[in-house]
């Protein structure tokens, strides 16, 4: 039985439906470990909370394996005070976010065009309104302190930023003079603080005025919107085609507002009469000493009627004529622009996309003629999501039209490293790995698949790119992971009557290279004295693994267990280790 606190650590492979007891990278750390003490479990979920998550969707796509998020964790620890813009809590506050930023993009067009009118109702004197009004700039302030201690994903050089000065300076440099003045409260009157006379009242007005300011929020709505939509998966051009729907229907708002303020500041004191007419001359006039609520239902409709016909125009004098002209051409302008992303969305995005959703959906027909049960066609879901990163391109075209020389670059890049760390292979010539790279076959294997099994003969080893598998005794025990650069499987290579001798199953959707003993021998043939030299090898492989197993047989299964966690750890921090070497540390022991 697993722990409360195991099942914490394993929440990436317990979500892709792989029951791990194993413990990870940073099962030693404190805020992963079960804690006694009340303040201690608050401190270190606390803590967690602002780690990097191994369940997000962001963490996923830019960290792709579970190691890296590992890595990153424990990387965290010298910077604990910082948030990672992947950890949950980040998430939480970017959702409270977005929901106080559509709060406040709706409320500071009322005050703006209500704050002058002596009306019979006006909610926007409430106690309530105006300590809403207090509290979302409060927290837009708090927000730029929050934005001080972010962590930030550095595109260019793919890594997480968690210095602090630097994470300081680029703020400096880039959005805190918007944002600190976006955030300025502006629902505070200076009378309220005994104060009066002309001077004061101009203050207000101005300090009433800079809340248009809010409007540079906009930016910080559309991030926060787009960070949370991937989190949750939610496609790109759904919540992009969302957000121009929100902006339109704000658009409307905030000129309806701007409208009332427009003819309020412009008519006699405590009587604003004004008409809305068409050519025809019919019009309808009405106060604006009503309840506040009617007069920005009235105002918002025959707004949308100067926006949607031309025939509409706002009074009776040259000064409204323009404004009504200038609401048109800048609605029109905003709605073709809504309509030509929306075009652009559905009919023009890239051609990777386009392909990919064409693949996707020929997918989704072939699932259904054939009834493929509901959790085979999710496996195969999520296998075409890890393939392409939902862009579809053909990768063996796009070697196949570079040079040579290029397509060697390419596959030494991708695959130099991981053959350099075969205790086979070092000290090698670089001429014989790089053959080696060159007949490697890339594979994806999704959660729980079997990649090899236990008393079987092999014919192949493996590269772990990316990606996490266990390893399981015969008898059926999972006693360590390999990860990231690890490989395993490298004695069938040389070795035909060799039997597995352990099981390797994926934890989840990894991306590996296989290498075939055919090539490889293949390979070989121009190198015969490296043929002796690693058949030596393997030799000596065999006759210590065939020594650890008899000397095994005499101990008991105690001995076993009390060694299994501290040779997991070693084997997914270090990239030299294979399942061969890990599991004769285990006979060993």
């Amino acid at each position: 039985m697993m722990s409360k606190n195991q099942v914490l650590k394993n929440r990436l492979f317990v979500k892709y439906g792989h029951d791990c007891s194993i413990p990870t990278l940073i099962s030693d750390l404190p805020m992963f470990q079960q804690s006694t003490g009340i303040i201690a479990q608050i401190r270190n979920t606390w803590t967690r909370l602002r780690m990097c998550s191994e369940i997000s969707n962001r963490a996923r796509y830019y960290l792709q394996s579970q190691k890296c998020i590992e890595i990153e964790r424990r990387n965290h620890l010298n910077h604990l005070f910082i948030i990672h813009p992947f950890s949950d809590l980040r998430l939480y506050w970017e959702l409270f976010m977005v929901i106080v930023h559509m709060t406040m993009l709706i409320m500071f067009p009322f005050d703006l065009a209500f704050y002058k009118i002596n009306l019979v109702e006006n909610f926007t004197e409430t106690a309530s309104w105006r300590m809403v009004r207090f509290v979302t700039d409060i927290i837009c302030l708090l927000d730029v302190i929050v934005a001080f201690n972010t962590a930030y994903y550095d595109k260019k050089r793919n890594i997480v930023m968690m210095d602090p000065k630097k994470i300081i300076t680029k703020y400096l440099f880039s959005y805190f003079i918007l944002d600190v003045i976006s955030a300025f409260p502006s629902d505070i009157e200076v009378s309220s603080f005994g104060k009066t006379g002309r001077v004061y009242d101009d203050m207000n007005d101005f300090i009433m005025h800079m809340s248009v300011s809010k409007l540079l929020r906009v930016r910080n709505f559309v991030i926060y919107c787009d960070n949370t939509s991937k989190h949750f998966n939610i496609r790109r051009t759904t919540i992009k085609i969302m957000i121009l729907i929100s902006l339109y229907m704000f658009y409307f708002h905030f000129v309806t507002c701007m409208v009332i303020l427009l003819i309020s500041m412009d008519t006699v004191p405590h009587r604003y009469e004004y008409t809305i007419y068409n050519k025809s001359r019919t019009y309808m006039p009405y106060n604006l000493q009503l309840h506040a609520k009617l007069t920005y239902i009235y105002t918002f409709y025959q707004i949308a009627g100067v926006i949607n016909n031309s025939d509409y125009l706002l009074a009776n004098n040259g000064k409204y004529y323009v404004t009504s002209i200038t609401i048109w051409i800048t609605s029109k302008f905003f709605y073709f622009f809504l309509i030509a992303v929306i075009l652009k969305i559905i009919e023009c995005r890239a051609m990777a996309k386009q392909k990919y959703d064409e693949l996707t959906t020929q997918l989704s027909e072939y699932m259904k003629h054939k009834q493929l049960p509901v959790y085979l066609q999710s496996r195969i879901w999520t296998y075409f999501e890890f393939q392409f990163q939902k862009s579809y391109f053909r990768e063996d075209k796009i070697l196949g039209a570079v040079s040579s020389t290029l397509r060697q670059e390419i596959q030494m890049h991708s695959c130099k490293k991981l053959v350099e760390n075969v205790d086979f292979f070092r000290d090698l010539p670089m001429s014989f790995l790089m053959k080696i790279v060159t007949i490697l076959h890339h594979e994806i294997f999704m959660t729980n698949d079997v990649i090899l099994k236990a008393n079987t003969y092999g014919d192949s080893m493996y590269f772990i790119a990316t990606g996490t598998v266990a390893i399981y005794t015969k008898s059926g025990k999972e006693i360590c992971h390999l990860t990231d650069g690890n490989h395993f499987g490298e004695v069938a290579l040389v070795v035909k009557t060799e039997k597995r001798i352990a099981s390797v199953v994926a934890t989840e959707c990894s991306e590996m290279y296989r290498l075939n003993r055919k090539d490889f021998m293949r390979a070989l043939l121009p190198y015969p004295d490296l043929l002796t030299k690693i058949q030596h090898i393997a030799a000596t492989r065999k006759e210590e693994t065939d020594a650890a197993d008899d000397r095994m047989s005499t101990k008991g299964e105690g001995g076993k267990d009390r060694h299994h966690h501290t040779i997991s750890f070693s084997a997914t921090n270090s990239p030299h280790l294979s399942m061969d070497s890990i599991t004769l540390k285990l006979l060993d022991r």
